[in-house]
């Protein structure tokens, strides 16, 4: 027994010796280098998967550079770059695209949000952590790592090492604090003006202000409000507060913006006025927040309440053109009906059925108009009919169905929308209702401004001492243009169909 012990211990020792002198030999594994890339706005996120990395035995994270393409690793190896692609490379390029392409090899893209994917990447892998939690992200970053060779299995970490332990924060994922509503179902047609409203926030531009401001401006139910949600969801990892606030009446402004100071905890006050003040006191010390001010109908009631606080975006719905003030010109962004393919598409896909050339001809009966189109689709829906049908009796009682449907009965009928912003302007000018009058018995494109300008003969009820007055005309056409109830470009006047 002693000798067979003996045998066994000598081969034992002579293989641990064996072993000892091959690891001499052999050159030690190389460390791997790694280098993290995004745009500024992505940083937090660029911040935890460089911390993800970095707990990798043998891996070295050069450095993290938000737009510069990565030096050389010092041993001269290849250097595998991660890029963190999100929403805002739709509206920021990048020469780091031009540098890798579509076909090289050493890039990890990492996802974080849906978004669109780059040309310059269209051939890259892409691993989708956006949706996920802090250890289910961590996981499948480690496992696609892996599994593309950039590191070994041994090297990875324990499974509960997380970069959150170490002082690094997994992102959030949304706004801890919010009232938005889900977003429009039926929202086509504005992947431009999302992009568009996004990268007027990310260039502000005006230095004068530290809070961002963008308005989009439009005729009733042209979608503004639409596109204001589905912009806020898109974007609301960005935020850590969204907050939609009705603005058509000082009431309801003041109403929205005191249930956001209850919120973040400021002392109930009974002056409004108080509470308020001391809500912007509380924004400037909270961030990124976004303010959404929908339907907002005085430019002098928003700037009473005007927010302040670095990191700040705001976002105002209007019928108002003009935001002189509060926001760049540059920044109204103006909403257009939908196009033509963009308005099928709704009412095929809403309806159910795929007749686009009846679809093609609702459209165009209903001017592409985003709210029309909807109430379309609800009364084919509710009256079990087709779109030829609806369609014929939209030629036959256009103005009969726009102003008795209401899709449900919490909302009002089509007509609604514009009579409540004529009765505004007519507050204002009651010159607006007998031009409009006018530009209605006539064709809605290609009218001249000047129309019923001086020395034109028959101007119908109040208009006729207007045609001896170029000032008072000029202000009844400012107050229609100021409440998007016209169009105005290069001298020519444009009404919609469905105002008319």
């Amino acid at each position: 027994m002693f000798s067979a012990t003996l045998t066994a211990g000598t081969t034992y020792l002579g293989l641990r010796l064996r072993g000892l002198r091959r690891s001499q030999q052999e050159p030690a594994a190389p460390v791997r280098s790694l280098s993290v890339f995004c745009q500024p706005a992505d940083a937090t996120y660029g911040e935890w998967i460089a911390a993800c990395l970095a707990m990798a035995a043998r891996t070295r994270v050069e450095s993290y550079r938000a737009l510069d393409p990565p030096a050389p690793a010092p041993n001269g190896s290849p250097t595998w770059s991660v890029c963190v692609l999100s929403t805002t490379w739709e509206t920021l390029g990048s020469p780091m695209l031009d540098h890798y392409g579509p076909d090289a090899e050493l890039l990890i893209v990492v996802r974080i949000e849906d978004c669109a994917t780059p040309p310059e990447l269209g051939g890259a892998d892409i691993v989708d952590i956006g949706h996920l939690d802090e250890v289910s992200a961590r996981t499948l970053l480690f496992h696609e790592l892996v599994a593309r060779g950039v590191l070994a299995e041994k090297d990875l970490p324990e499974t509960s090492a997380l970069p959150s332990a170490g002082g690094t924060p997994f992102p959030y994922g949304g706004p801890a604090i919010t009232n938005l509503g889900p977003p429009a179902p039926t929202f086509v047609g504005r992947d431009a003006l999302v992009r568009a409203l996004r990268a007027q926030f990310l260039h502000p531009g005006d230095e004068d202000h530290d809070v961002s401001a963008v308005a989009v401006v439009g005729m009733g139910g042209v979608g503004k409000s639409s596109l204001a949600v589905n912009h806020a969801h898109r974007y609301r990892r960005h935020y850590d507060i969204i907050w939609w606030i009705t603005a058509d009446r000082p009431t309801s402004l003041r109403a929205g913006l005191a249930r956001l100071a209850l919120k973040l905890g400021v002392p109930e006050l009974a002056d409004a006025d108080l509470l308020i003040a001391e809500l912007r006191r509380a924004l400037r010390e909270r961030g990124p927040w976004l303010l959404i001010f929908d339907n907002a109908d005085s430019v002098e009631d928003l700037r009473r309440h005007w927010p302040s606080g670095d990191g700040g975006h705001v976002l105002i719905t209007s019928r108002l053109a003009d935001w002189s003030g509060l926001v760049p010109g540059r920044a109204v962004l103006r909403v257009p009906p939908l196009s033509g393919d963009h308005a099928v598409r709704l009412l095929c896909d809403g309806t159910g059925d795929d007749d686009p050339e009846a679809a093609r001809t609702v459209a165009r009966l209903l001017g592409r108009l985003p709210l029309a189109l909807t109430h379309a689709v609800a009364y084919v829906r509710q009256a079990a009919t087709s779109l030829a049908v609806y369609g014929r009796l939209l030629e036959d009682s256009l103005e009969d169905v726009l102003t008795r449907f209401q899709p449900s009965d919490s909302v009002q009928p089509v007509a609604m929308t514009w009579n409540l912003t004529l009765r505004r302007a007519a507050e204002r000018d009651p010159l607006t209702l007998d031009l409009m009058r006018l530009w209605a018995m006539l064709a809605p494109e290609g009218l001249s401004r000047d129309l019923a300008g001086e020395g034109v003969p028959d101007l119908p009820g109040h208009l006729t001492p207007v045609a001896q007055d170029a000032v008072a005309y000029d202000l009844a056409v400012q107050h229609l243009h100021r409440y998007s109830l016209i169009r105005i470009e290069a001298g020519a006047a444009e009404v919609h169909r469905l105002v008319r």
